[in-house]
């Protein structure tokens, strides 16, 4: 489609469309995968149990997303940059110190559908580290991105 014919429609517009569609497509699979509802991302609470996956999705979102920080904020209950920086800086470090938390989320990624390829990079982790979860098909790749 040519979205110059289009009169009102701004040159970047349907880019932005399709990022956010695919954006909740990813938002949907981790909260998924998580068994987190929207309510429990939206909900201020700093139990454990609901901000340990909070972050987690802050962090996956942050990856796996061509969006600001500000933009995910948004989409994930109203957040500011500032609260989805920390959550990806402290899901690296507990990914570094944790061996269980990184065996865990990680395979929250393989069960929603995502590249864990890019995780691995990020932390440099070696691929022959036992905790790794098996990958679904052989070339070590997921289907989603």
């Amino acid at each position: 489609m040519n979205y110059f014919l289009i009169p009102g429609i701004k040159k970047n517009a349907i880019q932005e469309i399709v990022e956010l569609d695919d954006t909740e497509k990813i938002k949907q699979s981790l909260m998924t995968a998580l068994d987190l509802t929207d309510i429990m991302v939206n909900n201020k609470t700093r139990k454990r149990e609901i901000t340990e996956p909070r972050q987690f999705l802050h962090f996956a979102m942050s990856i796996y997303t061509k969006l600001s920080l500000a933009k995910i904020g948004e989409i994930c209950g109203k957040k500011d940059h500032a609260t989805i920086l920390h959550s990806y800086k402290t899901v690296v470090n507990l990914m570094e110190t944790d061996c269980k938390y990184k065996a865990k989320y990680l395979q929250v990624l393989v069960d929603a559908g995502l590249n864990i390829e890019k995780v691995i990079k990020l932390l440099k982790i070696k691929k022959e580290e036992n905790h790794l979860p098996k990958l679904g098909n052989s070339q070590g790749t997921s289907h989603l991105y």
